[in-house]
């Protein structure tokens, strides 16, 4: 396989921030094919970002869940811990 047609790899460090970078780069293809003059494809791509747009935004508000899940938890333990020590 030649250097140019290796896959491109991602190093999983963060998914949200590779899922945000993928999306740019669909923004990026969106607009290479409309000035191309490839409207359809163009099209397509768009959906695509738009998909990856509405993913990014459904897996910072499962994060940011999480994270209150988590606060709260934390937070009654430490009332629990108080409440057994009095």
């Amino acid at each position: 396989m030649s250097e140019t047609n290796k896959p491109i790899e991602l190093k999983l460090c963060d998914p949200l921030q590779d899922a945000a970078a993928i999306k740019r780069c669909l923004d990026y293809l969106r607009v290479e094919a409309e000035r191309t003059g490839l409207p359809f494809a163009a099209h397509l791509i768009g959906v695509a970002a738009e998909a990856m747009s509405d993913a990014i935004a459904l897996s910072e508000r499962s994060v940011a869940q999480i994270n209150r899940n988590g606060a709260a938890q934390l937070a009654a333990s430490a009332e629990s811990r108080m409440a057994q020590r009095h």
